[in-house]
């Protein structure tokens, strides 16, 4: 395996692994088995288990800070979805409580500004967007739209730890994008609905509804 394969192999893991079980529970053993490499080689690429971190930080905030298209159609908008339930699931990492020093600390905190003001601004957009091409309604009021990027981001920040706790008493996954198609269907119009109902529903996983 090249060299640059293998880093990002070990960041790929490493991210699942915090996301997981959090920092402080992952060892670099942990991240050394799951990439199918030594420790001994492990190190070689990061001397410690906090270099590996900064590293996952600094992917995390370059995919974050590559432009996004903005989708113009309800088509795009759940390939988007799709996108983003993949982002949710490998920045997990990023909304797990840690006992971090004051360097993770802050560059974490950092990550997380960066993602929400990229999620948001992609949304205002996106939402705009719809508006002109007449799938998605005016506001009912002042800041109401702000008020529903709100709840999308909301969504995307405790996703990973509810998705867990709905598993842990026995109920099935709930799906990230069909919850966020949930909080947009009431504000789309009858040519936006029919759009939904006819293209994107019959595209959910089966079982599954949007609410």
């Amino acid at each position: 395996m090249a060299k640059e394969d293998k880093i990002q192999q070990i960041l790929i893991c490493a991210k699942e692994l915090f996301g997981l079980y959090g920092y402080d529970k992952v060892s670099m053993r942990d991240i050394a088995d799951r990439a199918g490499i030594s420790v001994g080689n492990l190190t070689y690429y990061y001397g410690r288990k906090e270099r590996i971190m900064l590293a996952v930080l600094d992917q995390i905030n370059e995919e974050v800070s590559r432009p996004a298209d903005i989708p113009g159609t309800l088509a795009e908008v759940d390939a988007m979805l799709e996108r983003f339930s993949k982002i949710a699931a490998q920045s997990s990492c990023l909304f797990r409580r840690y006992s971090l020093d004051e360097q993770l600390g802050e560059k974490m905190l950092q990550c997380q500004k960066n993602l929400v003001r990229a999620n948001r601004g992609l949304w205002a957009e996106t939402l705009r967007s719809l508006e002109r091409s007449g799938q998605l309604c005016g506001e009912l009021y002042s800041g109401h739209y702000n008020e529903l990027i709100t709840a999308i981001q909301m969504v995307y920040r405790y996703w990973d730890g509810y998705a867990e706790m709905e598993e842990s008493i026995g109920n099935r996954c709930p799906q990230f994008r069909q919850c966020i198609w949930s909080l947009l269907l009431p504000n789309l119009t009858e040519a936006g609905r029919r759009e939904f109902f006819g293209h994107i529903l019959p595209g959910f996983a089966p079982g599954r509804t949007a609410s």
